[in-house]
């Protein structure tokens, strides 16, 4: 019979990636699981790794899988990196599917190179990290975290910067990346009347009250700048201490999507500096941010640990809307 495997991790698993795919598919095919036996905070660092380098990047040993690896038509996976030497285990592969919307623990190259589809999960927590996006920005102008953090410690109001807090309302707002994510940011900013603009050269159209516009011409414009673009050889290191020179002072720097993105110590420097008023952080360099790292000490930055897409509605609406996905590519391949 033919074999679906799934794949579980230690922040999913393979009962629990798999359920949706077993409910659904139909007589002629067998759902059976493995798991990658990992502890969660070696798993955590190897996929921040993976994320840089690639499938190569960590060993993997795919535990629990003693079935026969000619019966495997399709894979499913969260974290688990499928090296060359893994995908050629399943000679008889049509389809890998992942979780993520990222494919970075994957050799595509192998698998364009046998004609494999390679099906991702675009969207699958698209609202969550929108509205986390959402919530950072507003932390960040207000100073939410700063506040909330004095109180605690037995003050009152703490010392702001010479930018002050700011209404969100009728600012300008520059989004790089214009994919689910931010498009998703648009809609939800859309009752606070922004002046809104992008670059992203894969949009298809500009939404509405939107304006594409050039790297540096959107920089120049932006009081809040927010990232949602993927981490690619082009994309690392995009805005640096150039691009952030460019951003108005008083700017607000948000960031939701990959920490390579931006230069950190860039970053850190022209917040030290003043010109910056704030920043709004889900993703670092270094995760877990260190305990002595500069970015937990500054009152401007609000910080959250790497969560933005971890919902319990993006938990649970992930792996039946991969597992359809995948489903409807076999029957096509």
């Amino acid at each position: 019979m033919d074999t679906l495997l799934v794949i579980g991790d230690p922040l999913m698993s393979a009962e629990q990636l798999g359920a949706p795919l077993a409910q659904l598919a139909g007589d002629g095919l067998e759902v059976r699981r493995a798991q990658w036996r990992i502890p969660f905070e070696q798993a955590v660092q190897a996929n921040l790794a993976i994320e840089r380098e690639g499938p190569e990047a960590v060993p993997a040993a795919l535990d629990g899988d003693d079935g026969d690896d000619a019966a495997v038509v399709a894979v499913l996976t969260q974290f688990f990196p499928l090296t060359a030497a893994t995908l050629e285990r399943w000679p008889r592969l049509r389809v890998v599917a992942t979780l993520r919307a990222g494919t970075e623990n994957i050799d595509r190259g192998a698998l364009e190179a046998r004609g494999i589809p390679l099906v991702a999960n675009a969207g699958r927590n698209a609202n969550a990290v929108a509205e986390l996006t959402v919530a950072l920005i507003l932390s960040a102008l207000r100073a939410v975290g700063e506040n909330h953090h004095s109180i605690r410690s037995g003050g009152w109001r703490p010392e702001r910067p010479a930018h002050g807090h700011h209404e969100l309302a009728g600012l300008r707002i520059g989004l790089i990346g214009l994919g689910a994510v931010g498009t998703l940011v648009l809609r939800r900013l859309a009752g606070f009347e922004l002046d809104a603009a992008y670059t992203d050269p894969y949009a298809r159209a500009a939404p509405p009250g939107a304006v594409p516009l050039d790297l540096d011409a959107l920089l120049a414009r932006s009081d809040v700048l927010t990232l949602h673009a993927r981490a690619t050889p082009e994309t690392r290191g995009l805005v640096g201490e150039r691009e952030l020179a460019l951003l108005p002072e008083g700017a607000v720097v948000v960031n939701t999507a990959r920490a390579e993105l931006v230069d950190e110590p860039a970053l850190i420097a022209a917040l030290r500096g003043g010109r910056l008023a704030g920043a709004g952080l889900d993703v670092f360099s270094v995760e877990p941010l260190p305990a002595d790292h500069p970015l937990r000490r500054m009152p401007a930055v609000t910080l959250s640990p790497h969560l933005a897409g971890s919902t319990v509605e993006a938990r649970s609406r992930a792996p039946r809307l991969i597992a359809e996905r995948l489903l409807a590519t076999l029957a096509d391949a």
